[in-house]
C-alpha cells in the first residue's frame, strides 16, 4: 500500500477526481491535520461534495469502493466527500477524520440555534448529516460532532469534526 511519502501523493491534490487510479485504493493521506482515504465511487450516481459515503455491500475493509448513502443501503460509513464532487466511476479522496463542512439533511427538524456545539452527527438516508440531540429521536452511528452552533437549517453546510474510525 502506498504511503504519504510516495511522490504521487505529494503531487495530487485531495480535490482531485480522476478516471484512472493514481495510487492504491485505501491509501491514507494527511493534509492540514485532516486524514483522507483513496476510494473509488462504484455507485450509479455522483457523490456530491459534503455528502457521506459508505462501502458498497460488505467489502470493508478489503476494498474502498464507495457509494452515497441512501435509504436502502446499510453499510459502514467511510467518510465525507470533502473537496469536490466524485463522479460515478471515478477515484477520489474521502475525508475520514478532521474538520470540514457537512450538509444538514432535508429531514432535519431542528430550529436555528437548536443544536449546540459538540452535538453528535449521524448519517442520514439522503447522504447528508443529521444532528442527534437529546430529544430529536435521531439514531445511527456517531460519525463526528458539530463544531459550531447551527445558524441555518436545511440545505446549508455546518462546521463538523468527522471521525469515522476507518
Amino acid at each position: 500500500m502506498a504511503t504519504m511519502y510516495d511522490q504521487k501523493l505529494w503531487t495530487e491534490s485531495v480535490s482531485a477526481v480522476t478516471a484512472t487510479p493514481s495510487v492504491t485504493l485505501g491509501t491514507r493521506r494527511w493534509v492540514n491535520g485532516n486524514e483522507y482515504r483513496y476510494c473509488y465511487n462504484g455507485g450509479g450516481a455522483d457523490a456530491d461534495q459534503r455528502k457521506i459515503v459508505c462501502t458498497m455491500g460488505y467489502s470493508y475493509p478489503n476494498t474502498f469502493t464507495v457509494t452515497t448513502i441512501s435509504g436502502s443501503n446499510v453499510c459502514p460509513v467511510i467518510g465525507l466527500i470533502d473537496n469536490a464532487t466524485c463522479a460515478a466511476g471515478s477515484y477520489c479522496w474521502v475525508l475520514t477524520k478532521g474538520n470540514t463542512k457537512g450538509m444538514i439533511s432535508g429531514v432535519s427538524t431542528l430550529a436555528v440555534g437548536g443544536a449546540v456545539e459538540y452535538a453528535r452527527i449521524v448519517p442520514c438516508a439522503d447522504g447528508n448529516i443529521n444532528i442527534a440531540t437529546g430529544g430529536t429521536g435521531t439514531t445511527g452511528p456517531t460519525i463526528g460532532y458539530l463544531v459550531s452552533a447551527i445558524s441555518d437549517v436545511t440545505g446549508t453546510s455546518v462546521s463538523v469534526f468527522v471521525s469515522t474510525g476507518f
